[in-house]
């Protein structure tokens, strides 16, 4: 029944999501002629999409051919930024993270955040480059900027959580696990960073028992509730 639903106030676009034409760059232009900002993003998030490397940058080269049609300023900055952040998703996923994937795309997304200085997603990119080559401090800014912009944005918590574990402070992985938990109760990695800083924690106080100091009663706590 509530499929029935579902398809009742789809009405007309059914015909479209299982048999309509698939959308081209060349199709999205002729379509979009008057409003060349609208085809631009169009084209770009087509190509953004599709796993031929290829095609993608056939598609992101079309989208920037369109975008010189926009007249100057703030929706031309919004969609000279996706470009440039869609270049450097794409020279990522080329390569992979391990083999330094998100550093090549750093030039792009630092261009994307030039054309909109508070573009979240450009961010964040840039904060993986930082995680991706160990520059921790760096990669802490930029994610805590892009949450500073984006408070939803799910992503940049779950690796600001990475980087407080390689930098072996807990309490703070704690922290910013639950308040993404508050926001995004489905969010694994974060029971799962959530249960690394408590094992953690629970092994230094372990230690220091171990080596013949005695734990207060709230370490004492605290370890059982660590553990």
């Amino acid at each position: 029944s509530d499929l029935h639903e579902i398809y009742a106030a789809l009405a007309d676009c059914i015909p479209q999501l299982f048999g309509g034409q698939v959308p081209s760059p060349e199709i999205l232009t002729q379509q979009y002629t008057h409003q060349p900002s609208l085809a631009a993003y169009l084209i770009a998030r087509l190509g953004s999409s599709n796993r031929d490397a290829g095609k993608a940058r056939k598609a992101l080269y079309m989208a920037s051919v369109v975008e010189k049609k926009v007249e100057p300023g703030f929706v031309k900055s919004c969609v000279r930024s996706f470009l440039a952040r869609s270049h450097g998703v794409l020279e990522a996923k080329s390569l992979g993270p391990q083999a330094g994937g998100w550093e090549q795309g750093l030039p792009h997304f630092r261009e994307s955040l030039m054309h909109l200085p508070t573009n979240a997603n450009a961010l964040y990119q840039m904060g993986m480059a930082s995680l991706d080559s160990d520059r921790l401090a760096e990669a802490q800014d930029l994610f805590s900027r892009s949450l500073l912009l984006d408070p939803d944005f799910q992503a940049p918590y779950v690796n600001l959580a990475v980087v407080f574990l390689r930098r072996n402070d807990f309490e703070r992985v704690l922290e910013v696990s639950e308040a993404c938990l508050a926001r995004h109760t489905a969010s694994p990695m974060c029971h799962y960073h959530i249960g690394v800083a408590c094992c953690q924690m629970a092994l230094v106080l372990e230690a220091r028992e171990g080596g013949g100091v005695r734990l207060l009663a709230t370490e004492a706590r605290e370890f059982e509730e660590h553990r």
